[in-house]
């Protein structure tokens, strides 16, 4: 199975490790809960991202917040801004993120 890897902010990314990175981001506390109707490589991503020490597991298999090295990546501009323009353009392509 072939992978693509996104240099976002300097970080090397998933499309769907990005895409998980702005969910928790965007979620109160950038703490994120699975709900029932998460897409099924939410889960997936975000056990890899704490494999990575972008995220920690608060409650197995339910909720996943950032790590504090995730915290300062969140809080980088350039990061960020690279993330923006990803997420934007992913958006604007139906099923991108399925």
């Amino acid at each position: 199975m072939e992978m693509t890897i996104f240099d976002i902010g300097g970080e090397e990314l998933s499309l769907h490790e990005a895409a998980a990175i702005s969910i928790v981001g965007e979620c109160e506390e950038q703490t994120y809960q699975l709900k029932e109707n998460s897409p099924s490589w939410l889960a997936i991503a975000l056990d890899m991202l704490v494999l990575e020490g972008i995220m920690e597991v608060v409650k197995s298999g339910e909720i996943w917040k950032f790590s504090e090295y995730g915290e300062e990546m969140w809080e980088d501009p350039d990061f960020l801004s690279d993330l923006n323009i990803f997420t934007e353009v992913a958006r604007m392509s139906p099923g991108f993120y399925n």
